[in-house]
């Protein structure tokens, strides 16, 4: 049987959430959702925070045009050799730039230093919870589903 995660992270990707920010949003989170598990993870540098077995594409966000994977795998080795501290591209598609934590991933993947891991939730997560997250975080933030 598989496992959904719901991962919740900073939409910017060079975010760091303090201690006390991650104890406050896990005591509310723990509160509002019913879960397996509720944790909280965090990297000094960037980590890419996928959507397991939900990635069925990756489409460029200037042009829609779908990306190769092969091209996308060789762009996460580049910048996977700077600890993903520079996620600048130019686009294969048209020639535009961007970053590897925009483009747009078919179920949404991201960047992040900092994440809330939500293990089977049975509670849905609404707006209004959402932006709470928001603010005991100090920043907008990205919901990536999960199934491993």
């Amino acid at each position: 049987m598989s496992d959904y995660i719901m991962k919740i992270i900073p939409a910017d990707f060079t975010y760091f959430v303090t201690g006390e920010q991650a104890k406050r949003t896990l005591s509310f989170l723990r509160a509002m959702i019913k879960a397996d598990d509720i944790t909280f993870l965090s990297s000094e540098t960037p980590v890419f925070v996928d959507c397991g077995s939900n990635l069925e594409m990756i489409v460029c966000p200037c042009c829609g045009e779908q990306l190769d994977f092969g091209w996308w795998g060789e762009a996460m080795n580049i910048a996977g050799k700077e600890e993903f501290k520079n996620l600048s591209i130019t686009m294969p598609c048209c020639g535009e730039k961007s970053t590897l934590n925009d483009l747009d991933y078919e179920f949404p993947c991201g960047f992040a230093c900092a994440e809330f891991d939500i293990l089977n939730p049975s509670t849905d997560f609404d707006s209004q919870i959402l932006s709470e997250v928001e603010e005991l975080v100090g920043c907008p933030v990205r919901v990536i589903r999960a199934h491993v």
